[in-house]
């Protein structure tokens, strides 16, 4: 008994070992996120969170609504997808509300909230606040979100 005791423990502490140096060897799923990935292009200089900003004002300029406010249509093209991917993702990813539909995060969205506001609240918000894109844009479209609709408490 005590061997096979023995033996356990050994292998459930090789088994951390092993974990906790793979994680050292690389950066762990937040360990980078707070800051804008590199340049794209080296010669270009600008970072993804620039880009990010220029291609959503792209985006924003081609959408045209019908009389409801819902988009009618908008320019099919690179910086479109680059900027709605990016927005759709980090809409997803911080999923603002639990399995039982309740609010989470601080962010408490309208009702029937449209991608292009959403989109419209982040170019605002580093509109107001240039110094911020230095972050990664998922941070600033949650920044934006929170200062916009915050959950009343």
């Amino acid at each position: 008994m005590r061997v096979l005791l023995s033996s356990f423990i050994a292998i459930v502490l090789a088994f951390a070992v092993s974990a906790a140096h793979a994680d050292h060897q690389r950066p762990g799923m937040f360990g980078d996120v707070g800051y804008p990935p590199p340049a794209e292009d080296p010669t270009h200089g600008s970072t993804t969170t620039d880009l990010m900003v220029s291609r959503c004002n792209a985006f924003v300029r081609s959408v045209r609504l019908d009389k409801e406010g819902h988009i009618r249509r908008y320019r099919h093209n690179y910086n479109t997808a680059f900027c709605l991917g990016w927005v759709n993702s980090a809409m997803v990813f911080m999923n603002f509300r639990d399995k039982d539909g309740h609010e989470m995060l601080g962010v408490c969205l309208p009702d029937g909230v449209h991608t292009v506001d959403v989109v419209r609240t982040f170019l605002d918000y580093v509109g107001k606040k240039p110094d911020e894109k230095k972050y990664n844009p998922s941070f600033l479209i949650y920044w934006a979100l929170l200062e916009k609709h915050p959950c009343k408490k």
